[in-house]
């Protein structure tokens, strides 16, 4: 059957930065970053179990009430119970109001919204953005509610920089734009089906770009790719080249 997501079955908490070291010490996240993100940061435990994870409390946007959590610690990750993935996502705004969103940047994971977010704030205001996680899968109705809660803002994607990763960039491309898009994986291409016709494009080219490109869709959607997997591994990577750095200073 299916069981819902019920609140009560949790023992949920406002963190404050001491609750957070495996955010910091192992995900290299700066305690800036997480004091800018602490609003939208709980700790979690499930009555009758032991552990207290860290949970990024998920929402249907545009909604109040508590939808679920994802739910992170060291070497697990996953969903709280009855979280309800297909409708909702964790939603951190740092824009003044719903109506000023300018920007929604779009993750598979919290982490990996936070690491974008640490490693282009120098670069990037981020006043006017929305940062969500859909939770490892891009699913039709979480983004359709996004776009439905700020519908005059820009989307730009933070995915896997990997197969995976590439065809969500598409898959969330084409639900903008409402194209129905029957997508077939073949041993070394993908071909897609709409109403226009059939387009192919061979696994190493597959990119938002290329998908435009072929098809003529003009989604706007901006795609980012991180160096490396994601976006968390490449800030532990750049931490573990300052911390390289500072170590080669000190000899």
């Amino acid at each position: 059957g299916l069981t819902l997501f019920n609140k009560d079955d949790f023992i949920i908490k406002k963190p404050e930065l001491g609750d957070l070291t495996y955010l910091k010490i192992d995900r290299k996240f700066s305690e800036e970053t997480l004091t800018a993100f602490l609003p939208y940061i709980d700790t979690v435990r499930e009555k009758g179990r032991r552990f207290v994870n860290i949970g990024f409390p998920y929402k249907i946007p545009g909604k109040e009430g508590l939808a679920g959590f994802e739910l992170v610690n060291h070497s697990y990750k996953g969903h709280a119970k009855g979280s309800q993935r297909k409708y909702s996502v964790w939603i951190a705004n740092f824009a003044p109001a719903p109506q000023l969103v300018k920007d929604i940047f779009i993750a598979e994971s919290a982490m990996d919204a936070m690491s974008f977010y640490q490693l282009y704030k120098g670069k990037y205001n981020f006043g006017h953005s929305v940062f969500i996680s859909t939770g490892g899968s891009v699913l039709k109705n979480q983004v359709l509610n996004v776009l439905r809660a700020y519908p005059n803002s820009k989307i730009n994607t933070l995915f896997d920089n990997d197969f995976s990763g590439k065809m969500y960039d598409i898959y969330l491309a084409s639900i903008k734009e409402k194209r129905e898009v029957a997508i077939r994986k073949n041993k070394d291409s993908v071909s897609f089906e709409m109403k226009k016709g059939i387009f192919n494009i061979s696994m190493d080219e597959i990119s938002l770009a290329r998908f435009e490109r072929i098809t003529g869709i003009r989604s706007g959607v901006r795609a980012y790719k991180a160096k490396g997997k994601d976006f968390n591994e490449m800030l532990q990577n750049r931490n573990v080249v300052a911390e390289r750095t500072i170590n080669t200073f000190k000899r």
